[in-house]
């Protein structure tokens, strides 16, 4: 379980490499060869069936959504966070399954110790959601438009908001997405019907709002956003309805406000610095 601990500083194993660090710094420089996901990661993930394949990714998801609400408060107990992980039903690779049963057991005086392994594993499921989004991408190149055997609408919808490429091709007739910047403070209605994704930029991050009940706003990660009834503001400010994860620097603490119109109507308002952008289809056909 534990190596040991020793002074200030901690001795952690990953895998069959032990890890000695005496400060949170060198913890963290050591971390970082195992914040990418691993050749015997990528070909365990790559062997899943379409069906398993979506259910990890929301797994992650759902981890991913959790471990940054609980970072995000002042009152986040690592050690919490990390018991939380280990109960989680999401497979990891091994080594950081055993690293976090490891560390869950430090005591409080390591708690510094313990966020820094909480920021690698972020990294870490960061760098797995990018290669399960790959993943099915590619898969989505040889069939497209014919949903996978076995794959349920719910399934197929978190394939669309784990892909929202804007500038997909498919070697076909596709083109392009062109986005057009929206006008500060001037609002824009939107057409929607139950179930459609729209893709935005917040700044130059790709996101995606999904009408539905409740509506959600979607990062470029897979992890969702749940809109607030009529009215609510997105932006990196903890005060705001919607708030996206800090590591997204360029979007404003107040980036932008989401009107929901009845059921199947949306207004979008920009307040940001760096911008709001949407499909120029939808500025050629707005509503007012």
């Amino acid at each position: 379980m534990i190596a040991r601990l020793f002074g200030r500083g901690v001795v952690l194993r990953m895998g069959t490499r032990e890890i000695r660090a005496s400060s949170i710094h060198s913890l963290r420089s050591d971390l970082t060869g195992h914040a990418s996901v691993s050749a015997t990661r990528i070909t365990e993930l790559g062997k899943l069936p379409d069906g398993e394949l979506a259910a990890h990714a929301a797994g992650l998801a759902a981890l991913t959504a959790n471990l940054n609400d609980g970072l995000s408060r002042r009152d986040g107990d690592p050690a919490k966070i990390l018991a939380h992980v280990h109960e989680a039903k999401v497979p990891l690779d091994e080594i950081w399954a055993s690293a976090i049963a490891q560390v869950c057991e430090w005591s409080s005086t390591r708690s510094a110790y313990q966020r820094a392994l909480l920021d690698a594993l972020l990294e870490y499921l960061a760098s797995d959601r990018d290669f399960v989004r790959t993943l099915i991408e590619n898969r989505r190149r040889i069939t497209p438009n014919i949903p996978p055997p076995g794959i349920s609408d719910s399934e197929a919808l978190l394939h669309q908001r784990l892909i929202f490429d804007v500038a997909h091709d498919d070697n076909e007739n596709t083109e392009a997405v062109e986005f057009n910047r929206l006008t500060k403070g001037e609002p824009l209605e939107v057409p929607i019907s139950t179930g459609q994704c729209i893709q935005i930029m917040l700044a130059h991050y790709h996101f995606a709002l999904i009408c539905g009940s409740p509506w959600r706003l979607v990062d470029e990660y897979g992890e969702d956003l749940r809109l607030t009834p009529a009215r609510c503001i997105a932006g990196r400010s903890n005060e705001c309805d919607l708030a996206v994860h800090d590591s997204f620097r360029a979007i404003s603490r107040r980036h932008l406000v989401l009107e929901t119109q009845g059921v199947e109507l949306l207004r979008i308002t920009d307040i940001s610095s760096l911008g709001t952008f949407v499909p120029r289809a939808y500025l050629d056909n707005r509503l007012h």
